[in-house]
Formats: structure tokens, C-alpha cells, sequence
């Protein structure tokens, strides 16, 4: 498929609740400033109505059209260094799910598939066809959703610390108790999750794991929304369905991710049919947070056509 250009739609709405209405809940000053000028002179942080949610939208950049499902319990600022990079040369749209960062949360939990039908809204409101669509950890599972029950929407699928749900390799023990006593801020505990769970430059520099820390408390999750975001994982799987997704894949994973394993990576690159996989041995799971360039380099020499199986 061709990489059609997509340009940002004026929007109004007389009733001010299908489209953007109010510009508001913007970005920490620390994250948008990580996205270099030109995405700063782009960047549009808008608070919408999608599919019954409220959600907190950025759509940054001009260009063919990305679409970032961001991870559990993130928010939009833990993304901007991502942003910025992509925003150089593409349309990029991230939000913040249901019940993350200043998006509001829904009286119920929702499913993976909801989920994906809340980001195809979001595309029908902003007038895009069809977008590369790059799944961050859970926001992994909801692309794997999308680019099965609306292949013509995906025109190419990056999946980055992701995993498959029911049957994927779980993390250790350890990296799961610590992660969790990240988000739930546990006194005493929530230093473990850098250098035992997120692993990469968060475990080797204790700077890169406060910065990332200050970023998910300036808008924090819901509780219920976040335990739901972990249920629903535990209640979905793409394994049967993996061989039937026809986008361009690329799968990439960091080599020290003790949240996500590795080995989830490679079962996703075997399964989806020719996906491409690159594996950055010194990454952890904060790789859009702590090494955004690198995945970023990766992303867009995959948009551009190049790459193959990699390990570097």
C-alpha cells in the first residue's frame, strides 16, 4: 500500500461532544519541551468525546498518519520524546486511554476489544482513513486488535514491548510485584520497579528512572481503571488469530525487559506472517521513555521500507 499523505481536518462541533471542543489538560512543560521545536510548534492537546469516553488527545505533526496505543496505566507525557521524534515527518495521534493520565475514567472496565474500537473512533473523528499504528506494551494487544478486525485501517503494524495475552511468557515474580508497587506507589518499594522490572536506562541510571517516576506522577492512573487494564490482558489472547494479520509488522523488543521477556517477541515475529524483529539488548521496558531515538530510528527505517531480522 501506498503511504498516502493525511493532513490535519479542522474540526468543530456545534454541541461540543463529537469532536475537539477545548483545548485544555495540556502536556507537563518537562515532557513537551523533550519534543524539539517543530513538534512543539505542531502540537494540538485537545480533550475529546470518542465512543462514550473522554479522552485527552495530542495530534502533533504533518504527514502519513500514526496512531500510538500507549502502555498500562502510562500517560501521554511518558510518550513525548516518541512524539517529537516521529512528529518530524509524520501526523501523529496518541491519547490517553480511558481512566490514564487526564483522560476520564469509565464506570466499567474495558475489554481489549473495546479499546480498539475506542481508537477506531478516534481516527473516524479526525477524518483518517487508515494509519501505521504503534502499540506500546498493553497498547500492544489493542494494535494486534485493530489490525485483525480492521486490517484496512492498519497500513502498518509496530508492536514494542508487547505481548499476546493468555499463553504469552509471563514476567517474573519479582519484576511484576515491583512494577505494580511502582504504579501503586508503594513507600519503600517503588525504587525496586527501575532497576529490577523496567530494566534499561531506568535500571542503570537512577536519574532516568526518577524522571520517568516524576512523568507518571504528574497525571497518574485510575486504580480501577489500571487493575482493569491488567484483567483485561489476562482475559484475551491473539495467539489464534496472530497468522491472520496482513499489515507490514515489525516487533521490537529490549533485551533487558523483565515486564514484557523477550522471548514474547519472538513468538509474535514467528507467528504474525513476515514480520521483521529488532531486539536492542541494552533496552528495557521504558524504551519509548529512555531510549526513544533508538526505537524511533527503528521505527522509521521500518516505515521507509528497510530492515530485516535484527539483534544489535
Amino acid at each position: 500500500m501506498t503511504r498516502a499523505e493525511t493532513t490535519r481536518d479542522e474540526m468543530t462541533r456545534d454541541d461540543g461532544t463529537a469532536g475537539p471542543d477545548r483545548v485544555d489538560a495540556a502536556m507537563e512543560p518537562e515532557a513537551v519541551e523533550a519534543m524539539g521545536p517543530r513538534a512543539r510548534a505542531a502540537m494540538h492537546a485537545t480533550m475529546m468525546t470518542v465512543g462514550g469516553s473522554r479522552l485527552r488527545v495530542v495530534d502533533a505533526g504533518q504527514g502519513p498518519a500514526v496512531l500510538i496505543l500507549n502502555g498500562s496505566g502510562a500517560n501521554l507525557e511518558m510518550l513525548a520524546p516518541l512524539i517529537g521524534r516521529l512528529a518530524r515527518a509524520h501526523r501523529v495521534i496518541a491519547f490517553d486511554a480511558p481512566g490514564m493520565g487526564h483522560s476520564r475514567r469509565r464506570l466499567v472496565p474495558l475489554s481489549v476489544p473495546q479499546h480498539a474500537a475506542i481508537a477506531v473512533s478516534l481516527l473516524d473523528e479526525l477524518g483518517i482513513e487508515q494509519a501505521d499504528v504503534i502499540g506500546y506494551s498493553f497498547g500492544g494487544a489493542v494494535a494486534q486488535q485493530i489490525a485483525w478486525c480492521h486490517p484496512e485501517r492498519v497500513r502498518s503494524l509496530v508492536l514494542v514491548a508487547a505481548l499476546f495475552g493468555l499463553g504469552a511468557i509471563p514476567a517474573d515474580p519479582i519484576a511484576f510485584v515491583s512494577s505494580l508497587a511502582h504504579m501503586l506507589r508503594v513507600p519503600g518499594l517503588n525504587h525496586v520497579a527501575g532497576w529490577w522490572a523496567f530494566g534499561g536506562r531506568a535500571g542503570r541510571e537512577p536519574e532516568a528512572y526518577r524522571q520517568f517516576a516524576r512523568l507518571s506522577a504528574d497525571a497518574p492512573p485510575d486504580l480501577v481503571s489500571y487493575l482493569g487494564q491488567g484483567l483485561a490482558i489476562c482475559r484475551w489472547t491473539s495467539l489464534p488469530f496472530l497468522r491472520a494479520i496482513q499489515a507490514p509488522t515489525l516487533v521490537v523488543a529490549g533485551g533487558m525487559d523483565r515486564t514484557v521477556v523477550p522471548l514474547n517477541a519472538f513468538v509474535l515475529a514467528g507467528l504474525i506472517p513476515g514480520a521483521r524483529l529488532e531486539l536492542l539488548p541494552t533496552a528495557g521496558h521504558l524504551l519509548v521513555v529512555d531510549q526513544a531515538d533508538e526505537v524511533a530510528d527503528s521505527i522509521e527505517a521500518f516505515f521507509a521500507g528497510s530492515g530485516s531480522l535484527s539483534l544489535r
